[in-house]
């Protein structure tokens, strides 16, 4: 099969941005995605890159104040171009949302039972009896036990991380291709944090499904994705396999994020830092946005921004550092 058969979801040169009272304030700056069919794919970066607008705006589910150009192609269809109704018949359907924080997402006065009911009644393939049935089934399949009695609980009778398996069961209920996972494991303890990745990643190899994971832990993207796209302030400054922009970051952000990451078995030292601050939208530098924060700033980085080159054939890095950052074998 070839990459562009292969290929899920295709987006080229999305912008988004927002107006406000100050003026037009851009979140995504000509951001380049492709999503293959079965992959896990990891989009990390600070808060304020771009990560959770760039899942929001793959489905239009974005403030009325925004505005999006470029494309985003889903299996050979622009959806920017759809219509309402048009869009309504793949987001839902076959893109699904498992969102941020499950207790704002969840409906607080219908019970989990109901709330699974509305995604199965989309699909007009179940009776009441029928639709019952495939909801146990599906919290079943996420690890709820006990689950004729909880399909009546409430969203605040579930702790965390049963409400975040009550959102996974929700977004499974339309038989999706794609999950868009925006950060699934935020506020949850260590353990359950494992738990609800490897039911993720179950799910992919036991459903066939594609999966977007929106994180700023680089451990999470380490342990469950293959590929990675780093952003920053509106971009993709790096993306490629995980273990080898991992082991061989070619832009100075990703090198920076990676140096600042607690090791394991050294001698206790202070922790690597990166100084200041991610852009405001409203102050972008002109050059590269990482400049006034970078240890590798060169004079062409304040007044050019570079362009994404392939460093390797499935790596790609939008860096004047990258060909120093390759001599950098390991961080100090």
């Amino acid at each position: 099969m070839s990459a562009e058969d292969s290929t899920l979801l295709d987006i080229k040169g999305l912008c988004v941005s927002f107006r406000t009272p100050r003026g037009e304030l851009f979140a995504l700056r000509g951001v380049d995605l492709r999503v293959n069919a079965g992959e896990i794919l990891g989009l990390v970066g600070e808060s304020g890159s771009g990560k959770s607008v760039t899942l929001r705006a793959i489905t239009r589910l974005l403030r009325a104040n925004a505005r999006i150009s470029g494309h985003i192609v889903w299996r050979g269809q622009d959806l920017t171009v759809l219509s309402e109704a048009e869009l309504s018949t793949i987001r839902g359907r076959q893109i699904a949302t498992i969102f941020q924080e499950p207790m704002t997402a969840l409906n607080p006065v219908m019970t989990i039972g109901q709330q699974i009911d509305e995604s199965l009644n989309l699909l007009r393939r179940f009776d009441a009896r029928g639709r019952r049935k495939r909801a146990l089934e599906l919290m079943g399949l996420v690890g709820i036990a006990s689950a004729e009695r909880r399909l009546h609980s409430y969203p605040f009778e579930f702790s965390g991380g049963m409400r975040q398996r009550a959102m996974i069961a929700i977004a499974l209920a339309s038989e999706p291709v794609l999950l868009l996972a925006d950060e699934p494991t935020t506020a949850l303890d260590v353990t359950i944090q494992d738990q609800i990745l490897k039911l993720l990643g179950g799910l992919v190899d036991d459903l066939g499904l594609t999966l977007v994971i929106v994180t700023h832990d680089l451990g999470v993207v380490a342990e469950t994705c293959e590929n990675v796209c780093v952003m920053y302030a509106g971009r993709v400054v790096e993306r490629g396999p995980v273990a080898e922009v991992f082991s061989n970051p070619r832009h100075a952000y990703t090198h920076a994020l990676l140096r600042s990451v607690p090791g394991s078995g050294r001698a206790r030292e202070l922790l690597a830092y990166i100084p200041g601050q991610p852009p405001r939208l409203d102050s972008m530098p002109s050059g590269c946005a990482f400049a006034p924060r970078c240890g590798y700033c060169e004079d062409r980085c304040l007044s050019e921004s570079p362009a994404a080159v392939a460093v390797s054939p499935d790596h790609v890095a939008a860096c004047f550092a990258a060909g120093r950052l390759a001599e950098v074998r390991e961080p100090q």
